[in-house]
């Protein structure tokens, strides 16, 4: 929670939203598991995933993205990794008509109660 001190509101983050920003992998924690987005020089999201974030960085088929900044959030939890992964690609797509270019796949199917 963070107070917009020129409002006096406060502002509360119910879910994992990449709060995390990096232009440099090795600033990331190697245990580091969560959900991550890879943007190009362009500000473009190429990539929304779920994971080991620094291990799955280094996948070889990954050295040619062109990959400019890393955005992030720590979550243990491989269920609600899956979860928010699913959310921010469903979003995605919502908003731009497709997937992010590197994504082949919509992350799985949540059913709400």
């Amino acid at each position: 929670m963070r107070e917009d001190r020129p409002n006096g509101l406060w502002i509360i983050q119910l879910i994992p939203a990449f709060e995390i920003t990096t232009t440099d992998i090795s600033s990331v924690p190697t245990s580091g598991k969560g959900i991550y987005r890879y943007l190009d020089n362009r500000g473009e999201v190429i990539y929304i995933g779920e994971g080991s974030i620094k291990e799955r960085y280094y996948q070889p088929e990954r050295r040619e993205w062109h990959v400019s900044e890393i955005g992030y959030s720590i979550v243990n939890d491989q269920t609600e990794r899956k979860r928010y992964e699913s959310f921010w690609l469903d979003h995605h797509k919502k908003q731009h008509q497709h997937l992010p270019t590197y994504n082949k796949v919509s992350g799985i199917k949540v059913v709400e109660c």
